[in-house]
């Protein structure tokens, strides 16, 4: 799935407009249906799929809106610094949208404050989805560039773990 890999990077991309709005846009295309491509991020076992840390990855997902959405990320660290402590969905559809809060890292100045992430999933055909992940809530100043150039990169490498987990599994599941 070479193809897949090289429209990830060719789409993703920083957005600023005139106002100073900014987003992080990334976009996959995964050789599974929405569903399952969806259910990945959805459920405690499949973020812990894909997410760096792998399954001993501690997560606390509760589908339902205003349910959490934590990852704990930094083991043995206080509460509310181990990562993406007390985030929470925002709201769903299965199979078509799902969206969540998420915090900056425990060492940046803005880490109090939440971003926005929503995920899209748009099926192609019966076996391949494009997924679009786009973060924003980036405020303005040196302490948000900080924050905005690290997800760019840590977004980026997400996706491209999550794209390759389902890539695996689909030669995997093809006798490959």
């Amino acid at each position: 799935m070479a193809g897949a890999a090289l429209t990830s990077i060719l789409l993703a991309a920083p957005y600023a407009d005139a106002a100073g709005y900014r987003s992080i846009v990334h976009e996959v295309i995964v050789p599974t249906d929405a569903c399952s491509a969806w259910a990945m991020w959805a459920t405690d076992e499949g973020f812990q799929s894909f997410f760096p840390g792998g399954p001993g990855l501690k997560t606390h997902i509760e589908l339902r809106p205003g349910g959490p959405f934590e990852i704990f990320i930094i083991e043995g660290a206080p509460e509310g610094s181990r990562g993406c402590d007390d985030c929470v969905i925002l709201g769903f559809e299965e199979g078509r949208m799902f969206s969540f809060t998420w915090t900056n890292r425990p060492d940046m100045a803005v880490r109090p404050h939440k971003m926005h992430v929503v995920l899209t999933f748009e099926p192609l055909s019966e076996g391949e989805t494009k997924v679009t992940l786009v973060s924003d809530g980036f405020g303005i100043g040196p302490e948000w560039d900080e924050s905005y150039e690290y997800f760019i990169g840590a977004w980026g490498a997400v996706m491209a773990a999550y794209e390759t987990v389902i890539e695996e599994a689909a030669v995997e599941g093809s006798g490959n």
